[in-house]
């Protein structure tokens, strides 16, 4: 037989096998190529959505608790300024929810009726679905049989601050009774619940949230000292007697001036006292914001800086309770007179899930 014939021949034979495995081939390569390309579309798609949900949450919360009809047209409002693959975003009404977030548990609670309208929170869902009309559609993925794909998202923005509450502070205010059991003892003869400080009682106290203070009032150390504003006797600075007690840390500031205090759920005594701050001079009390610590006294005064700028003080991370005290060396129980603290939270949104 002819050389160059069988030569065709297997040529020939092994073009068609390789064709054959081409072939079979196929459907995985165009598996890669949904994975490469249609991953791509996907994930570009839920970025956009996500982007809208936030800016929807946003819009709603800012209407939120007075008005839930509006907050819902803000919301469809807001979303449908986005677009995806030239398509403006779709929300209906029904996939706005109102309801409350739980901080420490992070978990929304679904508000329905006249109760959406004390709602502190809204979630708004976001999907392009087959159920729709609008799902995702693939362009190698629909050769193996998949040519679109549901894609849902969703964000919950927090309405918190905006309110003003006022809170009578007697001089007699211990701060290192803070949190603790009637009872308890501290700075030599202070006893809870005489000598504890002035609880913020009637609002929320949201970690990373800011507030701020406006004082009046004057107190005194003791019955033969002259009274002083709330920034103190600031040609008199001290630190507690007793060092950190129950649990509270040690701090260094004018004596009689407004000072306060972060605690979380537990009492204070049950762990470590953080460390001292020191506010013994007036630059390190002229900022304009303070992130202080769980159980650190902090200086809080006038709640205005030398520039007569607003202070802010950013709310610790795992704070649930805020009280507000005196400053003294010890024995506060025979301190005179009272300060009158409006507390201040700004009005703030923000997306926590």
């Amino acid at each position: 037989m002819n050389p160059r014939i069988n030569t065709i021949r297997r040529t020939n034979r092994t073009r068609g096998i390789a064709n054959l495995y081409i072939l079979l081939l196929m459907p995985v390569l165009l598996g890669f190529a949904s994975l490469g390309v249609d991953y791509a579309r996907v994930q570009l798609t839920k970025s956009k959505l996500q982007d809208a949900a936030d800016s929807a949450a946003r819009a709603a919360a800012s209407a939120i608790p007075s008005d839930p009809t509006a907050a819902t047209a803000l919301a469809i409002q807001y979303a449908g300024a986005f677009s995806v693959h030239g398509t403006a975003v779709q929300l209906l009404a029904g996939e706005v929810d109102y309801g409350t977030w739980n901080t420490t548990s992070r978990t929304f609670t679904k508000l329905t009726g006249f109760g959406a309208y004390s709602a502190n929170a809204v979630r708004v869902t976001i999907s392009r679905t087959a159920a729709k009309g609008n799902a995702t559609s693939l362009q190698f993925a629909r050769y193996i049989g998949i040519s679109s794909i549901d894609t849902t998202v969703s964000a919950i923005a927090m309405l918190s601050g905006g309110t003003s509450v006022a809170i009578n502070v007697p001089s007699s205010s211990d701060p290192y009774l803070a949190g603790m059991p009637p009872g308890s003892t501290a700075s030599v003869d202070d006893v809870a619940p005489q000598n504890s400080p002035a609880q913020a009682t009637s609002m929320a106290i949201v970690p990373g949230a800011e507030m701020s203070f406006a004082t009046t009032g004057t107190v005194k150390n003791g019955p033969s000292y002259p009274m002083s504003q709330p920034t103190g006797n600031l040609s008199w600075t001290l630190s507690h007697l007793t060092g950190n007690e129950n649990g509270i840390s040690n701090v260094t500031m004018p004596i009689d001036c407004l000072l306060g205090v972060f605690l979380g759920p537990d009492q204070p005594n049950l762990t470590p006292a953080p460390a001292a701050l020191d506010f013994s001079t007036a630059a390190s009390r002229d900022y304009t914001s303070l992130k202080p610590l769980l159980k650190q006294p902090f200086y809080i005064g006038s709640g205005l800086n030398s520039h007569g700028q607003v202070q802010r003080f950013v709310v610790p991370a795992g704070a649930t309770r805020l009280y507000l005290a005196t400053m003294d060396g010890f024995e506060w129980n025979n301190d005179g007179g009272a300060f009158n603290s409006t507390v201040t939270t700004p009005r703030m949104i923000r997306i926590v899930k």
